[in-house]
């Protein structure tokens, strides 16, 4: 019996990449524009009346206009007190605090203030959060030491 080589996965069946993609609920696209593009340096890859579709830190964004906010709809709590669903980046721990010095300088107002925390397996851990013009929440975490593999 030969030796079979171990699949890949799922990705060997792919001639690129796939690249994430997320899309959320926007009340006013001219700030959720502003947001993303200004505050957090994302980029326009297409845009119409309805929809942005930003490059969000290498995946993709889909801002939909919607008639009423998300942020009134009933909200579900995750253990670390912030709703369901949330997005953001893991980050490095120095782009991390770049972060918070940049959003800190242009004066975003935080739903999570910039957070030092030690993790279940005993990493030192940073957290924020903050709401973009809709109420959708946005999480940015980093570790100290990379997770042990």
């Amino acid at each position: 019996m030969a030796n079979k080589q171990p699949s890949a996965g799922p990705l060997e069946e792919f001639t690129q990449r796939p690249v994430f993609q997320l899309t959320l609920a926007a009340v006013d696209l001219a700030a959720t524009r502003v947001f993303y593009v200004e505050t957090l340096g994302s980029t326009i890859e297409r845009e119409s009346a309805d929809a942005i579709d930003f490059n969000f830190f290498g995946g993709t964004l889909i801002a939909q206009r919607v008639p009423v906010s998300p942020a009134t709809a009933q909200v579900v709590l995750g253990a670390d007190g912030l709703p369901l669903p949330n997005f953001g980046l893991s980050m490095s721990w120095e782009d991390w605090h770049r972060a918070v010095d940049h959003l800190n300088y242009v004066g975003v107002t935080y739903r999570l203030a910039p957070t030092m925390q030690t993790t279940a397996d005993g990493r030192d851990g940073a957290l924020f959060a903050i709401d973009d013009p809709s109420g959708n929440c946005l999480a940015f975490h980093a570790y100290k030491t990379p997770r042990a593999s």
